[in-house]
């Protein structure tokens, strides 16, 4: 078991759930993020020596050459949407758009809404407004030099967080809005 959104097959292989992302885990303080084990710890109680199948979109593989998939777990659900609804992981925008999108945005804002997982427990230091990049899908605060430099046609404004989260834009791993 890697962390929350990529599980390691008997074959080897790594497999990278796509659509989402979840928080880091790291041996160092400074590189994890919040709710990054529970997260990890969610994954493994769902697939760990389980049979799943995995469903494939558009893009077969990601630039580190790990699958990109949909895990179906035994019974038939998604592991990608399951960890979505927990507040286990948060909705990722690769450059194509994906055929779940619309629903892991719903799911997403479920989750938000309700306070779940790291939407309830991990805290925030809110800020007055944010910006978002309408090519990546990456929510900053005003002050993040990431966010300085997007160019005017790609910018964004949100008045909080949320709103862009619940849009679908994931927060910026410098200035972690």
């Amino acid at each position: 078991m890697a962390d929350g959104d990529t599980i390691i097959l008997e074959s080897g292989e790594k497999v990278r759930y796509l659509g989402i992302d979840a928080p880091e885990i790291a041996p160092d303080k400074a590189g994890r993020d919040c709710y990054g084990e529970e997260s990890r710890k969610l994954n493994r109680d769902l697939v760990l020596h389980q049979r799943v199948s995995l469903q494939y979109d558009q893009e077969k593989t990601d630039r580190h050459g790990r699958l990109l998939a949909y895990v179906i777990l035994p019974d038939g659900k998604c592991a990608n949407a399951v960890m979505l609804r927990a507040g286990c992981a948060l909705v990722y925008r690769p450059p194509q758009d994906f055929r779940r999108l619309q629903e892991f945005l719903l799911l997403q804002k479920e989750a938000i809404r309700q306070h779940r997982g790291m939407w309830g427990a991990c805290p925030v230091t809110p800020a007055q407004s944010y910006l978002g990049n309408r090519g990546t899908f990456v929510l900053h605060r005003l002050e993040c030099s990431l966010g300085k430099k997007i160019a005017a046609a790609r910018r964004v404004t949100f008045g909080n967080r949320w709103a862009g989260l619940e849009q679908g834009y994931r927060p910026c791993r410098l200035c972690k809005p």
